[in-house]
């Protein structure tokens, strides 16, 4: 099973802009509803595609600098970085099929 582990400020440039695959970010909260809904589906897109694209969880309650930093302003938001940079974006729960484009398209 695919690993979606917790990014923190401090680690977050070697976890996601230094790395050399894709990285799917996904900022929550523990009191955010609409987190606990997309979990599920971002742990089934972690293990789709393990081996070719890195999927991380920030909790922006614990790390508030990385929330600003990448311009959090709702929860949750998936954030997918390639090559260091981000290149899409999506607020709110989100399909399956719409993060496995996002990141098909990175691939």
């Amino acid at each position: 099973m695919a690993d979606v582990h917790q990014v923190t400020t401090a680690t977050f440039d070697d976890e996601v802009t230094k790395a050399t695959e894709p990285v799917l970010v996904e900022f929550w909260s523990v009191g955010c509803p609409a987190c606990r809904v997309v979990a599920p589906t971002v742990r089934a897109v972690a293990e789709r595609y393990e081996g070719r694209a890195k999927v991380v969880r920030v909790n922006v309650d614990e790390n508030p600098a990385s929330a600003l930093e990448h311009g959090v302003n709702g929860l949750p938001l998936l954030v997918l970085f390639k090559d260091g940079a981000e290149v899409d974006r999506v607020l709110g729960t989100a399909t399956a099929s719409k993060l496995e484009a996002m990141i098909d398209r990175a691939l």
